[in-house]
């Protein structure tokens, strides 16, 4: 068998096994090794609140300028705090309620729109998918939940694909040139976070 390291691992530095999802956050990601595999992770993501600096499960506080992120990431009954204001609250039922909103506004858009971001080709078509996905990020994103948070990940997934499929040769320059810069916009602010959550060239990021 032959490994083949996607980064550069200093000599003497630990190897550890991923085991689940990366695109989740780390107390979906511990519930699912405790319940899969018996045990709970205590790597460097999981023990920092902040995830490597990635902020996908951070979620906007009621003070509406920082957000909730848990005190200890390890423990599934942390309280949640706010750097801003220094406001805490529990998972139950502030932050829940709130990552539950998203996730479920997502999982029905990618329902409705399921197989049709790879296929787009009709720009009509496509503009009401890129319509529908970018109104639930702008509904959500730093407003319910940290612009990185999972539950948005798959959508901006999906609206760089209809983004790319949509901007066929056959559309006006000026139509072209603006799915373009959205394209490249979206690009920046997602790719960032993939290279903390999949480091190096991996699979998901050749996605």
């Amino acid at each position: 068998m032959t490994m083949v390291a996607t980064i550069h691992i200093p000599r003497g530095d630990k190897l550890s096994q991923f085991y689940g999802n990366a695109e989740i956050g780390t107390r979906e990601r511990q519930l699912n090794q405790m319940t899969n595999y018996f045990f709970s992770c205590k790597c460097e993501r999981c023990g920092d609140p902040t995830e490597l600096g990635s902020w996908v499960s951070a979620v906007k506080c009621h003070c509406s300028v920082g957000y909730l992120l848990p005190r200890d990431p390890l423990d599934q009954e942390s309280i949640w705090e706010c750097a801003a204001c220094e406001g805490t609250e529990s998972y139950n039922p502030f932050v829940s309620e709130r990552v539950e909103e998203v996730k479920e506004e997502a999982r029905v858009l990618m329902i409705n729109v399921q197989g049709i971001g790879e296929k787009i080709k009709d720009f009509s078509l496509g503009s009401r998918v890129i319509t529908k996905i970018e109104s639930i990020l702008k509904k959500h994103s730093g407003v319910t939940v940290h612009p990185n948070h999972y539950a948005l990940l798959p959508l901006k997934f999906k609206l760089l694909h209809a983004l790319f499929n949509t901007n066929n040769p056959g559309l006006p320059d000026d139509t072209r040139t603006g799915l373009c810069a959205k394209t490249m916009e979206l690009i920046d602010e997602y790719l960032p976070v993939y290279n903390i959550l999949f480091p190096g060239l991996t699979p998901e990021r050749g996605q």
